[in-house]
């Protein structure tokens, strides 16, 4: 495994592969302590507990969106950064119904400076590692 990568956790992961999955999570980033970032990513994460979504994608702890909570445990959890931050305006805002999904939501005060993460974001970066395929 590459010294800067980590494997993501997927929701349909067998038993066998979630106990590999936790042998690899810190494998490769040799600058942290297994044990106490995988205490410090939990700490983060219970900062979180009953936070409502975040529709907004706004980019502040008062709600939450999934890959918003992702990258901030992991940020603040392990100082990684798993994908790349952009602005909400970087995005391809043209089709009909994100144009009618952004003014359902901002009205016409659309905040295309908001940092945000995305899934693909994510799910793309260098970082992460397929620790099993089917």
């Amino acid at each position: 495994m590459s010294e800067d990568r980590i494997p993501y956790l997927r929701a349909d992961m067998d038993e066998e592969e979630l106990k590999l999955w936790d042998n690899t999570l810190m494998d490769g980033l040799e600058n942290l302590d297994k044990e106490e970032t995988i205490q410090k990513m939990k700490e983060v994460g219970k900062q979180f507990l009953g936070k409502d979504y975040d529709l907004a994608f706004e980019w502040n702890d008062k709600k939450m969106y999934c890959s918003e909570l992702i990258w901030k445990i992991y940020k603040r959890g392990a100082g990684v950064e798993i994908g790349k931050t952009e602005k909400l305006g970087s995005f391809n805002l043209s089709d009909a119904i994100v144009k009618k999904k952004l003014k359902e939501r901002y009205g016409s005060n659309i905040p295309y400076n908001e940092t945000v993460i995305s899934p693909a974001s994510i799910f793309s970066s260098d970082m992460l590692v397929l620790v099993k395929s089917n």
